[in-house]
């Protein structure tokens, strides 16, 4: 999937259909009334899952621009699922989504 184009509500619902499977139907619908969460801002959404799926963060330093920081996230050093995005938590919801992926 090419998530660099996706919303941040789009990975976010991604990310809730992942963890959820059909409970969750379009985005702004729940068939059983599943809240949205916000994985890619809120750290309390995200971290069980960046801590269940040994996901990790790194920050890019040298890739600093005027206080605008990088991260990268990856899943056990793997260069195939890895993610970097100014937002560290969008980053490794972009990583679970791939190690998702894999597993279908």
């Amino acid at each position: 999937m090419k998530y660099k184009q996706m919303s941040d509500e789009d990975i976010n619902h991604a990310v809730l259909k992942a963890i959820h499977g059909d409970a969750v139907g379009p985005v702004g619908e729940g068939y059983h009334q599943i809240k949205l969460k916000d994985y890619c801002n809120n750290p309390a959404d995200a971290f069980a899952v960046i801590l269940e799926n040994n996901i990790s963060l790194v920050s890019l330093s040298s890739l600093v621009k005027k206080g605008v920081g990088r991260w990268s996230a990856y899943h056990d050093s793997s260069a195939e699922l890895r993610a970097v995005n100014e937002n560290p938590l969008r980053a490794a919801m972009i990583v679970f989504l791939m190690m998702q992926e894999r597993i279908s």
